[in-house]
């Protein structure tokens, strides 16, 4: 018979050989999708290439600090559009590949982390930050655009960027070939207000009692406090904002796999990202000059620029009933508007294909 010694052997030989099953297995099933994205990374990197424009990541010195712009064209003789991200503090110069790549072939565009975001916070965690300063930044910016590039500038910002772009339009119109706002922002408060009636309209339409009286509550102490606030409870304000557009506007949100799919992706992206995961309260502390500024953004009413604006006419985040009324009252050289049926507060990654047609047309208009 076998002895007991033997038979302790061959069971700890057979759980040796399931554990190594098991971290083999385990191993595939971490390892393999970081494989994955970097052969995605990799592929992208050769699709995307510009071997006869310009394809740069660099620092460049804007207000006396460095700060990060991701630069890409087909042709360096084309116009050049400056984008504006949202947020405030939400960088997209690593989304290069989500949308616009057919208006590389046309448009040299320069994407940039603004002050306080991404790569360039960073660079310079304890500068300063306000809404003047960041125009003092763009200001540096479009002087160094116009100075390398010997093109025309053209300024195109979203949600938060529209408020940098146009109050930019307003003070330096012979700086600049034209503005394009998209969704741009005209009254936060009213819009949120707006938001909060019609998604708990909605929501009791659908029979969700119980998300309309959220809704309500949730505005009632956004309103009480206000994003700016050092008491806003900041889970709650998102709360807020996810109940409310998923019942206006569904989407609006790129899957971090497509960021990090990006060879444009950097490890400062990462840990910026992971910031905004991890730790909101530290965020919304950093953000908060901005904010303010946000918060209380009225655009001008007269310009001395060409105007194209781009809404999705079911945007409750930069209301576009709000937009409509502003459009109406506003005085430029000329002022044009297409409107995205059915979409909300991000057309670019809503329905990338059709909002890079009508930008290209909108910045043909502009030459």
């Amino acid at each position: 018979m076998e002895s007991e010694a033997k038979r302790t052997t061959k069971k700890r030989s057979k759980l040796g050989q399931i554990f190594k099953i098991f971290g083999i297995v385990l191993a595939a099933i971490i390892l393999l999708p970081i494989i994955t994205v970097f052969v995605i990374r990799g592929v992208n990197n050769i699709r995307f290439q510009l071997p006869d424009g310009v394809q740069e990541k660099i620092y460049v010195e804007l207000g006396g600090i460095s700060q990060f712009i991701n630069i890409r064209g087909a042709d360096k003789e084309n116009p050049v559009v400056i984008w504006l991200h949202g947020g405030p503090g939400s960088p997209d110069t690593f989304l290069t590949t989500t949308w616009g790549l057919d208006l590389e072939n046309d448009y040299t565009f320069i994407r940039w982390d603004q002050r306080g975001s991404g790569r360039t916070y960073f660079q310079s965690e304890d500068a300063p930050l306000s809404i003047n300063i960041l125009l003092s930044d763009l200001d540096d910016l479009v002087d160094y655009a116009s100075e390398r590039f010997k093109q025309p500038i053209v300024i195109a910002g979203h949600s938060w960027g529209t408020a940098l772009g146009i109050t930019y339009a307003d003070t330096h119109p012979d700086k600049i070939a034209g503005y394009v706002g998209v969704g741009q922002l005209v009254n936060a408060e009213e819009s949120d207000r707006l938001a909060a009636l019609a998604a708990a309209r909605l929501a009791r339409d659908t029979g969700n009692e119980q998300d309309a009286a959220e809704i309500e509550t949730l505005y009632v102490a956004l309103a009480e406090t206000g994003i700016t606030d050092e008491n806003l409870d900041i889970s709650g304000f998102l709360k807020f904002r996810n109940l409310t557009t998923s019942y206006l506007a569904p989407g609006g949100k790129v899957p971090f796999i497509t960021a990090l799919c990006s060879p444009d992706f950097g490890w400062d992206d990462l840990r910026w990202n992971l910031l905004l995961m991890t730790d909101l309260d530290r965020f919304v502390a950093l953000q908060r000059p901005l904010f303010a500024a946000f918060d209380t953004f009225i655009p001008p009413e007269q310009l001395e620029v060409k105007c194209t604006f781009i809404h999705g006419d079911n945007d409750y985040v930069c209301s576009f009933s709000l937009f409509k009324e502003y459009q109406q009252k506003l005085s430029a050289p000329s002022s044009e508007i297409f409107i995205m049926p059915g979409l909300g507060h991000t057309p670019m990654y809503d329905a990338p294909d059709e909002f890079g047609e009508i930008l290209k047309q909108a910045l043909r208009n502009m030459r």
